[in-house]
């Protein structure tokens, strides 16, 4: 994989005692002169390796987190010579380790730490270790489980990982030639790692390859029901859309929906506030000229894709204690079977879908890491609208721009509504909902 050298910026200094010199590059990692290390050559027959490896490499990973995360608290560092051990072991026998004990900590493989140990000894050694290892672990599975898989395993360690050293160009180069052959659902992590990072490098080369390969990120989506007619009492899909009916809709949503059009029209005879055109009268063709103006609406896309059920749940229970208008009683009544805070949600999409104005175009619901979307105008199941893993890192959370949704699905006015603006609309929805 090519590297992309990134602008002049001095690299970062490795927490042990294996210090890299500072790079005259600023941006290609693979000088050689930026490590210590051994190659794997010089690893060959090596003593220093101990009889079982997995055994080693077992204690060794674990090693390895405990003294990384202890930097946080006194700076102390891995120690060369356990690094080197980890190194050569993985060298001797990468395709036994990879797919035995070192699949259960493959992720810190992603970390600045090991990144900063390993830096111009051998770095295409790193890329074919982590893609292989990525491969083997999400090609079971779909792109959501195998990102929800990944969450579980490594996002807490590795982002205290990345946390306790602040990622540089080079390290973040690093991880966009890794990009290059990743498995789609590791493009996603290291997209939103890439995303969260490299705003606060000093490096407009670093940030264009990023912004491009957010531009470019592939969208391959699955239709999925979000409507699910049959299991929807029709007593409690009127009550909602009675409910909506009654409600005022958010002003600033109808403002960025909104679009003036204004329709000119010549007639032979005056019409309402129509003006005359002298030159179009001698020439006998028709010269009252009237203008009137219409207002459309833009289609919208609903980017839910890292909307935490948890978010909105905090929410809604905090107007749940203050109380709720009678008429939200009456309908959960209706439907007791759901709990509060999943019929809110229902009656909150809903109130949503209706800014549309239009009922006989469907909206476009992107849910699950954009693996799924749904087109349709009352989302009565939504269960699949939040983000119902509890336990994601922010670090691990992709936003796309919204022109790439736009483009994707050929609806270049659209307006696309993320994360932040679902909660800002959800809190003025609570609003009308809560009992004064």
């Amino acid at each position: 994989m090519a590297a992309t050298p990134g602008d002049n910026t001095n690299s970062v200094v490795a927490d042990g005692p294996l210090q890299i010199s500072q790079n005259p590059t600023g941006g290609d990692y693979r000088q050689p002169e930026c490590t210590k290390l051994k190659s794997p050559e010089e690893y060959a027959g090596s003593d220093q390796l101990i009889d079982s490896q997995k055994d080693f490499l077992a204690f060794g990973v674990d090693y390895f987190i405990a003294q990384q995360l202890e930097i946080n608290k006194n700076r102390l560092a891995l120690t060369e010579a356990m690094h080197n051990d980890i190194y050569s072991t993985l060298i001797r026998n990468p395709t036994d380790i990879a797919f035995n004990y070192v699949l259960g900590h493959w992720g810190i493989a992603l970390s600045p730490q090991i990144f900063y140990q390993t830096v111009g000894a051998d770095i295409e050694f790193w890329e074919r270790f982590i893609e292989k290892s990525a491969w083997f672990d999400g090609e079971c599975h779909s792109l959501s489980q195998a990102i929800s898989d990944f969450d579980h395993s490594y996002t807490k360690i590795l982002s205290q990982l990345i946390q306790a050293k602040k990622p540089d160009v080079n390290y973040l180069n690093w991880l966009c030639d890794l990009y290059c052959s990743a498995p789609q659902f590791l493009k996603y992590i290291l997209l939103a790692i890439l995303q969260r990072f490299s705003g606060a490098c000093d490096s407009c080369q670093l940030q264009d390859r990023v912004k491009s390969m957010l531009e470019s990120y592939s969208l391959s989506p699955k239709p999925v029901n979000l409507v699910e007619i049959e299991n929807v009492e029709p007593e409690f899909s009127q009550h909602c859309i009675n409910l909506i009916k009654t409600m005022t809709m958010s002003r600033s949503l109808l403002e960025r929906l909104s679009q003036p059009r204004i329709h000119q029209q010549f007639h032979h005879q005056p019409v309402g506030n129509s003006i005359i055109i002298p030159e179009k009268l001698m020439a006998g063709e028709a010269a009252f000229l009237n203008v009137s103006k219409s207002t459309s609406y833009k289609p919208i896309i609903f980017d839910c894709t890292s909307l935490s059920e948890k978010a909105v749940d905090e929410k809604i229970e905090e107007k749940i204690k203050s109380g709720l208008k009678a008429v939200i009683s009456d309908i959960h009544d209706s439907v007791n079977h759901l709990p509060f805070s999943e019929l809110i949600r229902i009656i909150f999409f809903n109130w949503l879908a209706a800014h549309h104005m239009n009922d006989t175009t469907p909206l476009t619901w992107v849910t699950h890491y954009y693996e799924e979307y749904s087109e349709t105008v009352q989302p009565f199941f939504t269960k699949m609208l939040t983000h119902a893993d509890q336990q994601v890192d922010p670090m691990t959370q992709l936003k796309l721009p919204p022109k790439r949704l736009k483009d994707h699905f050929n609806r270049p006015s659209a307006v696309v509504l993320q994360e932040d603006d679902l909660l800002i609309l959800l809190d003025e929805f609570l609003a009308q909902i809560e009992n004064r």
